[in-house]
């Protein structure tokens, strides 16, 4: 036992003390680089959903005004915190609310050079981190304001408090790595609540531990659980001062309510058969435009399994990666009083196993080269294999393609070119329904802002009075057309409403007269890119948005016109 503690102890120190070689250096500062540069020459930008909700969940802390709408997105204090701390120091907008996941997203990379490196050799943490940096699915998810990457960020960071905590004799140091890992792994289920499931590699780490005794592994993990207690109640005395409710949390995921229309009865979410529903569960990783992970899928589950085989170390990781992925692609939920699996939402549920799948990846493949090729060409190609990664991230359009063309980001889009293209050149008001307020109201300059009007159907629902800090405020009896703006969905110029909006519809009795109007500006999407004003191809297009009111005139829609066709849309 003694021989054991030494050697482990001796791993410690080579691990702590010895500098890195050059040419590690070298791959780590261009991979932190690459991966920066990457995320900001194809930005995935604003989606007009999740994160338009956590920057009003910011504008409520910010203005000091109380979260009276129990709802999972404000229940998420790791992500509220990071976005208001972003938003008080550089103002509001789009890339303000986006920049703590990308700053998330590149400190991940750097996490998990770290721990391939505590659990096998720089050449494993380079290898798996280059694949996070440069894997398609996780770059999209790292330049929107999604609480995914924070879960990846925040687990990976607690699995390396475990990897360290293993190392080291001093007891006093070993707690306070314990209350650190639990902190970070409650931080993770504050972001997302299937964070939870990080807590059994962490356990799994503690139990195979050869220098610990059964009492040290126990100690150990009641540090971790006091770590995880000290958040919570950190988090329900945030909620006590910004809800009046001090189980706010709890609440608020027991409230999720769902529409049955998001889940069709065909398709990866549901099957006629419980056997046909877990083999399209199971397999989710496989479809591309369902979980992103691309070809990359094809070698991810076989490597896990060669690691766990062959690699008493790699074993904690491979259990992680497939118990995470089958948990949350099986684990059921009630939605309109029936139990259904999860929803993939395009497999960003399932974004963290793509950590643990890249380690054990990055095992798999050194074992094998490196049976067959010289460790030398690995440590001089490495800036070949960067590149080559790169052309993959930005070449396989299956790990982009699905979650970037969400109807509200068209939408969004839309409304860009509608404020771009116009001149505004009167005081008249801006309405719109409360969702398109909700959603895109950063979009709009200081000065449009300030005209920028809500009308609502009285029988709509009250969850959108307290969406924003100001929503009720602007909310305003709908004029003519010949008064005002009407910036509309389509649908929502009948009356009716996207799935978006939840039930919070325009007043079907003053439709009556936009309905009837000329509209000023169309535009349309054509085909899987184009999004722009209608016009010969109309009938090709989808009809996106409509801006209605103040009559156009001939020469003004000419005008329009010329401008969209140099815009590049």
């Amino acid at each position: 036992m003694l021989q054991v503690q030494r050697q482990t102890l001796e791993d410690y120190v080579v691990c702590s003390t010895i500098r890195p070689p050059r040419w590690v250096i070298a791959w780590i500062a261009s991979l932190l680089v690459a991966t920066l540069v990457v995320r900001l020459a194809a930005p995935t930008g604003w989606l007009g959903s999740d994160d338009a909700a956590y920057f009003s969940a910011a504008e409520h802390l910010l203005t000091a005004k109380n979260f009276d709408r129990v709802h999972h997105h404000n229940a998420r204090m790791a992500m509220i915190v990071p976005v208001a701390i972003s938003m008080w120091f550089f103002g509001a907008s789009t890339s303000t609310v986006a920049a703590p996941t990308v700053i998330a997203s590149v400190l991940c990379v750097a996490l998990v050079v770290i721990a391939g490196r505590l659990l096998w050799g720089w050449m494993e943490g380079l290898i798996a981190a280059s694949i996070v940096a440069f894997h398609p699915y996780f770059r999209v998810m790292s330049t929107t304001a999604y609480p995914d990457v924070h879960v990846c960020f925040w687990a990976l960071l607690a699995i390396v408090l475990a990897l360290l905590s293993v190392r080291v004799e001093s007891q006093g140091r070993r707690q306070a790595l314990g209350l650190g890992c639990g902190f970070t792994l409650a931080l993770a289920c504050s972001a997302k609540v299937f964070g939870v499931l990080t807590l059994l590699p962490i356990a799994w780490i503690a139990w195979q531990s050869k220098v610990w005794g059964r009492r040290q592994r126990l100690n150990w993990l009641l540090m971790v659980g006091t770590g995880m207690t000290v958040l919570f109640v950190i988090e329900s005395l945030f909620y006590l001062r910004t809800s009046g409710d001090f189980f706010f949390k709890f609440h608020a995921l027991n409230n999720v309510q769902a529409d049955d229309r998001l889940f069709p009865a065909s398709g990866y979410f549901q099957s006629k058969t419980y056997l046909g529903l877990a083999w399209s569960r199971l397999t989710m990783l496989f479809h591309p435009q369902v979980s992103g992970f691309g070809r990359l899928a094809a070698f991810f589950f076989p490597a896990a399994m060669l690691t766990f085989i062959l690699n008493k170390r790699g074993r904690t990781m491979a259990g992680w990666a497939v118990v995470t992925y089958v948990a949350i692609a099986l684990v059921p939920v009630t939605y309109h009083h029936h139990w259904h699996p999860y929803p993939a939402f395009d497999g960003r549920h399932i974004l963290v196993t793509c950590i643990p799948f890249a380690l054990c990846f990055a095992w798999a493949s050194c074992h094998i080269t490196l049976r067959l090729i010289s460790p030398v060409w690995i440590k001089r190609g490495w800036p070949i294999f960067l590149l080559a990664l790169a052309w993959f991230s930005f070449a396989d359009a299956n790990g982009l393609r699905g979650f970037r063309d969400r109807e509200t980001q068209r939408c969004g889009l839309a409304l860009r070119q509608i404020i771009e293209m116009e001149d505004w050149d009167d005081d008249r008001e801006i309405f719109m329904p409360a969702s398109i307020y909700i959603r895109y109201r950063l979009f709009f300059p200081e000065k449009l802002r300030s005209r920028l009007r809500v009308a609502v159907d009285k029988n709509a629902p009250d969850w959108w009075r307290n969406a924003s800090v100001d929503i009720e405020a602007r909310s305003k009896s709908m004029p003519k057309p010949s008064e005002a703006y009407l910036i509309v969905t389509p649908r929502q110029l009948e009356g009716r409403s996207e799935f978006w909006d939840y039930g919070a519809v325009l007043p079907l009795g003053d439709l009556v007269a936009w309905q009837q109007a000329p509209t000023r500006t169309r535009i349309s999407r054509f085909g899987d890119k184009t999004i722009g004003l209608a016009g010969s191809r109309e009938e090709e297009g989808k009809e996106l948005l409509f801006l209605l009111g103040v009559d156009a005139v001939d020469k003004h829609a000419l005008n329009i016109r010329r401008r969209v066709a140099n815009s590049g849309y």
